[in-house]
């Protein structure tokens, strides 16, 4: 199967980062909850416009439907309406993923109907679709959010008979602390990481302050009342 390279597109499938921030905040505050989601949204678009692909952006405005599955499906199927023959979606919380990814997702779909970006807790970081593969699944039969994901994507893609490549295992990032945990492996300290780790940890050192200052308080109430009069000697 020889694909035109110039009718595939990349569909980065998030929320504002308004919606984001409420929905899935992956800071303590939500003020920095919202510039973090802000920046993972730039970042991630930053990455799709590099690889040289047509890139469009799945947010709430074009998401259609009541479930993750539906509004997925809608975001699918408004890009396939564009004319395009080969769509590969992508959320903003794998930051492990690389303009590389999609441009080898790509390459894949010239030979395969599917390709498939598998997460490390079950569920995907990429999902590529050719246009015949799309026609033929069923999404709301896919436990979409969830650690069965992967797996059953997999059974669903051999029932249909379609083909499918994988790429390499990434993480993606669900709770500050999933964030948190990948900085402390960062090695790259570029502006990006740099700016995240200044909302994260300016938000725990807040956190931890005022933990302190209630501990102290507490402490300071407590042992500067007098003995209970049960102690005093007669």
């Amino acid at each position: 199967m020889q694909i035109n390279q110039a009718h595939t597109a990349i569909l980065v499938f998030t929320r504002s980062a308004v919606l984001e921030a409420q929905v899935k905040p992956l800071a303590y505050r939500r003020k920095h909850a919202h510039k973090v989601a802000d920046l993972l949204n730039q970042r991630i678009i930053s990455i799709a416009q590099q690889s040289g692909i047509a890139v469009f952006i799945g947010d709430e405005s074009i998401q259609e439907g009541n479930s993750f599955a539906s509004r997925f499906h809608s975001a699918f199927e408004h890009v396939f309406d564009l004319g395009y023959e080969q769509v590969i979606a992508v959320g903003n919380d794998c930051l492990d993923l690389k303009v590389e990814h999609l441009q080898h997702a790509q390459d894949l779909l010239e030979q395969n109907e599917t390709v498939i970006g598998p997460a490390e807790d079950g569920g995907l970081y990429l999902f590529g679709l050719h246009r015949s593969a799309f026609e033929q699944l069923d999404f709301k039969a896919l436990p979409w959010q969830s650690a069965a994901l992967f797996s059953t994507l997999k059974d669903h893609l051999i029932h249909y008979q379609l083909d499918l490549a994988l790429l390499e295992g990434a993480m993606d990032i669900d709770t500050p602390e999933h964030l948190i945990g990948l900085l402390r492996k960062q090695t790259n300290w570029n502006r990006f990481f740099r700016q995240i780790a200044n909302l994260l940890f300016e938000t725990a050192s807040t956190l931890f302050q005022n933990l302190a200052h209630q501990i102290e308080d507490y402490r300071s109430a407590f042992f500067s009342r007098g003995p209970p009069s049960l102690w005093h000697a007669s």
